[in-house]
């Protein structure tokens, strides 16, 4: 089904489409999803457009299909849409997600990382001390152990050398409780390392504008026998504030929207600015 080519379609006849994909009948339907024969039915035949939103749902979680495809707004079968139960969040980890305070993208990321599986592992032992609980056990062994070789001397003194040289050697095999951390930090390290692999590098082209900005200037400055041009027009201020910013944030739709208004409203401000001083001179 995941191969298969869909085309655009509303909701009625895409589920009409999956019914004979699946090879699955208007009753068969109705009874996994709970729903009554007749209503199904009406639906189905366009005499009504009501589809309670549990229905839609039942639906796509039986096809294994997203919402999204089924309601018709999108051709990719795809299963995207999951609960917080499937996907194992909770729900202040989805409120984080919902609300932007993580960032989806990079969350994404790292989680499609190969070694992100292995640091999780690392991190969840970390965290319900499994290791730590065996280190503490061993390194009480070795107290024990010390502490025999300490009897021993009280009631053999002949042997406090070895004895001593012994406790010595046991007492120095103990380990820190959770030595994983060192582990995790570097994991994580290779993790954005791989991560920044495949990520565009602003850095040079930073360096790139900035000698142009700063050739463009000296240019500038020495036009004339008579001395220095300092003067920067409103608008030669708003294009270098919006390519810092562009450095600085993602492209996109939005920012494409976004962009022509904010240079205007900046070029207003500096011209304001321009003129105010200009008066009080």
């Amino acid at each position: 089904m995941e191969n298969k080519k869909w085309l655009p379609s509303d909701t009625r006849n895409r589920l009409i489409d999956l019914c004979k994909d699946r090879n699955i009948s208007q009753a068969q339907l109705a009874g996994v999803i709970g729903i009554d024969r007749s209503a199904l039915s009406r639906f189905l035949s366009g005499k009504t457009d009501s589809m309670s939103h549990e229905h839609v749902i039942a639906i796509a979680k039986y096809f294994n299909v997203s919402t999204d495809f089924l309601l018709g707004e999108t051709d990719d079968p795809g299963r995207i849409n999951y609960d917080i139960g499937e996907l194992g969040l909770t729900v202040k980890a989805a409120e984080c997600l919902y609300t932007r305070k993580v960032d989806p993208a990079i969350l994404c990321r790292l989680l499609e990382q190969e070694r992100c599986g292995e640091l999780m592992h690392e991190i969840g032992l970390y965290l319900d001390e499994t290791m730590a609980s065996g280190i503490a056990a061993q390194n009480q062994l070795f107290n024990f152990l010390s502490n025999l070789l300490n009897e021993h001397v009280a009631e053999h003194p002949e042997d406090k050398q070895a004895a001593d040289a012994a406790a010595q050697t046991v007492l120095a095999m103990r380990r820190p409780l959770y030595t994983e951390r060192d582990r995790i930090r570097s994991d994580f390290d290779q993790l954005l390392m791989d991560i920044k692999k495949d990520s565009p590098s602003n850095a040079k082209r930073a360096a790139f504008m900035t000698r142009g900005t700063m050739e463009d200037m000296i240019a500038r400055l020495q036009k004339g026998s008579q001395g220095f041009d300092l003067h920067i027009t409103p608008e030669e201020l708003a294009d270098s504030i919006l390519g810092q910013l562009d450095m600085a944030v993602c492209p996109g739709p939005k920012m494409d929207r976004l962009r022509p208004r904010l240079r205007e409203d900046l070029i207003e401000y500096f011209t304001l600015m321009e003129a105010s001083k200009e008066q009080d001179g």
